[in-house]
């Protein structure tokens, strides 16, 4: 990546003289994992390569998702790291939540 030109990529158009080229946006998703959360910080004593196969990449198309299982590998039981579902899986959409109201008061019940 880092030898290679932004034409490799990009196909840059209005370079009439004197015009900054316009550039097409990359399509890039924002999130690969649309219904988990994932952070690389706690994971940064891992090598990249352990997880991505990005050793065995060619093209700048290839996705490197790793699979579930290879999450697995250090996220089971007896393997060390947390292995809970919602470590990973937000199962509600807190975003929508509302504050319970409650129709009582707690002296309501002292004795």
């Amino acid at each position: 990546l880092w030898e290679k030109s932004c034409r490799e990529c990009h196909d840059p158009s209005g370079t009439a003289a004197g015009q900054l080229p316009v550039i097409p946006p990359v399509n890039l998703k924002a999130s690969w994992m649309p219904h988990a959360s994932f952070s690389h910080a706690p994971h940064l004593m891992v090598e990249c390569t352990a997880c991505h196969a990005a050793d065995r990449s060619r093209l700048t198309s290839d996705v490197l998702m790793p699979q579930m299982a290879t999450c697995a590998s250090c996220h089971a039981p007896a393997k060390g790291a947390e292995s809970r579902c919602f470590e990973c899986h937000a199962y509600h959409d807190w975003s929508k939540g509302q504050a319970v109201k409650p129709h009582f008061r707690l002296s309501d019940f002292s004795q």
